[in-house]
């Protein structure tokens, strides 16, 4: 659905000249295109404009997608073009707005700012997954959680970010500052989110749920290299990486620095190992999640970025707290607190109760 701008409201003065204003790219069309119907709308471009995916448009040629209610809700759908939300695209490393809306922005709020400091992920309204070694040594009062972020640097997304502040701080009881096993946190927020097209939660894995391990995504706002000099990103980036089973990644992790004897914790997953796509500093807390093959449009959160050697190197796998592995605790606190398994569980489907039954009979044989 599409709406026209409310062309009589204020608005500050355009950059563009007059009857112009900066909007998203998608967003200035032609009365009779399609908003997706890019090869033919004619764009406007203009190095005046604050943001790089902004043009200058024409007033009478800028409509807005707006939102149609959400009819069915289901946790990990990625927001892609064809679905009822307001689509901003982006350069190709970058997430689309909002694509995945599980992912969370982390801050710390300092005496006159608010300094990020990693990623997250939703859970249910109240609760945001992350990585112990992220919140282990801050205070709780000094947490903020943004749902629904993109551009951290800006306020220009169609739909506004929603800041919380943090009421508890729950960290795995093992977690060791020095290994970083057991690197899982749960963060439950003040006030609960209400859930949006931009603001959504991520599936949490069943036991009999059948993943796509060849490509699965990692996405947070990271340096793009380990030097100093290297700044955060904007822009949310997704970086797509295949999983590497504990075997492998041991292995190669022993041909590093780590050396020989290094043994890979049980609550560790590996993933990448590919030149150039790598989750990396910055990056702690953020989620990793893999596509399920009956339904590859829905995602399941499998990890947590924890720790690596550099960043981006061939044949040198990122770990991952392994989301899998730790389900017994993060099920356990999220059932003591209450909490709905309605948000993280997935409907039933045909194949997942076909397996079901099919254990079952198994286990009677």
């Amino acid at each position: 659905m599409l709406e026209k701008m409310d062309l009589a409201a204020p608005a500050q003065e355009s950059p563009c000249g007059p009857e112009r204003r900066c909007i998203f790219r998608s967003y200035c069309v032609k009365e009779t295109v399609s908003i997706y119907a890019r090869a033919e709308i004619d764009f406007r471009a203009s190095e005046t404009c604050p943001h790089n995916l902004q043009v200058c448009c024409k007033l009478e040629n800028i409509q807005v997608p707006v939102p149609a209610p959400n009819p069915k809700f289901e946790c990990g759908v990625r927001n892609i073009e064809g679905k009822p939300v307001p689509i901003v695209k982006s350069r190709e490393e970058e997430t689309d707005f909002p694509e995945f809306p599980w992912v969370v922005a982390i801050f710390l709020n300092a005496s006159t700012e608010q300094k990020f400091i990693g990623g997250g992920s939703i859970l249910a309204p109240n609760v945001v997954l992350t990585a112990a070694h992220i919140v282990y040594t801050r205070r709780t009062q000094d947490l903020v959680a943004r749902a629904g972020e993109w551009d951290i640097h800006s306020e220009i997304e169609p739909l506004r970010h929603k800041n919380c502040l943090v009421l508890e701080t729950i960290c795995h009881e093992q977690f060791h500052t020095g290994t970083a096993i057991y690197d899982i946190a749960l963060l439950i927020l003040r006030t609960p989110l209400e859930l949006t097209h931009h603001i959504m939660p991520v599936c949490l894995p069943r036991s009999l749920e059948f993943l796509n391990f060849e490509r699965c995504f990692v996405a947070g706002w990271g340096k793009p290299s380990f030097e100093q000099v290297a700044s955060m990103r904007n822009v949310l980036r997704k970086v797509d990486l295949p999983i590497v089973n504990r075997t492998e990644c041991q292995q190669r992790l022993r041909s590093t620095r780590l050396g020989r004897y290094f043994e890979l914790h049980e609550s560790f997953i590996c993933a990448g190992g590919e030149r150039g796509l790598d989750a990396c500093t910055g990056d702690g807390g953020s989620p990793l999640f893999c596509p399920l093959l009956d339904h590859p449009n829905q995602y399941f959160q499998l990890g947590i970025v924890a720790w690596g050697l550099g960043c981006h190197t061939e044949d040198v796998p990122g770990v991952y707290a392994n989301v899998f592995q730790l389900q017994k605790w993060l099920r356990k606190n999220l059932k003591d607190l209450d909490v709905n398994p309605n948000y993280f569980t997935p409907t039933f489907t045909t194949e997942y109760f076909d397996r079901q039954m099919h254990s079952k009979n198994l286990t009677k044989l």
